[in-house]
């Protein structure tokens, strides 16, 4: 399981799709999550997006589904990160909060933190329809930054037991990412 991490506009599907080109055995989560500006409408889909992670995840570890090497453009920690900063409210159930990490993690995950300079990010920003303004994306990074980046070990609760590795594409070259993915998908196989 790889999941792709960051703030808006960080790479995150460009990198997907360079993951899914590169290497024949990784698929991508079926669903992918389609914002919307309605409040209400966007809590709906939330619930549905992750409420099948959830169980997709669930059945996976208990029940007779193999989920194979998947691919998430986004997966639980956006919605931490998002939830908080940009709607005051984290849309996961009680059960999801907490046993979306732990299903995660029974996976041994590699979680790629997309992470651009934010300078860079805002200069960009303008130039596409984004779903925060300027001021909550200063916080989506200290946020992600705080999950992420807390310390050299990574050493947040959350992320223990993760494999995280952060990928700037305006500094790291693409090879890197890549070794990295086939390291991991060599250790896991």
């Amino acid at each position: 399981m790889i999941i792709l991490e960051g703030p808006d506009n960080c790479g995150k599907t460009t990198l997907k799709n360079t993951l899914l080109e590169e290497f024949s055995e990784l698929f991508p989560f079926p669903k992918k999550f389609e914002p919307s500006h309605d409040p209400k409408e966007m809590e709906r889909r939330l619930r549905s997006f992750y409420s099948d992670i959830y169980m997709t995840l669930y059945n996976c570890n208990f029940g007779e589904v193999s989920l194979g090497p998947v691919v998430f453009d986004r997966c639980y920690f956006s919605e931490v990160v998002y939830g908080e900063v940009v709607r005051d409210k984290v849309s996961l159930s009680p059960r999801e909060h907490v046993g979306l990490p732990l299903l995660m993690g029974m996976h041994k995950p590699l979680v790629i933190y997309c992470r651009i300079p934010l300078e860079m990010n805002l200069f960009s920003f303008k130039e596409r329809n984004q779903y925060v303004d300027h001021k909550s994306l200063h916080q989506v990074y200290d946020k992600y930054d705080e999950m992420f980046r807390g310390t050299e070990s990574v050493g947040t609760l959350l992320c223990a037991g993760f494999n995280v590795v952060t990928y700037d594409w305006t500094e790291d070259s693409e090879d890197f990412i890549l070794d990295v993915v086939r390291t991991y998908l060599k250790e896991v196989n």
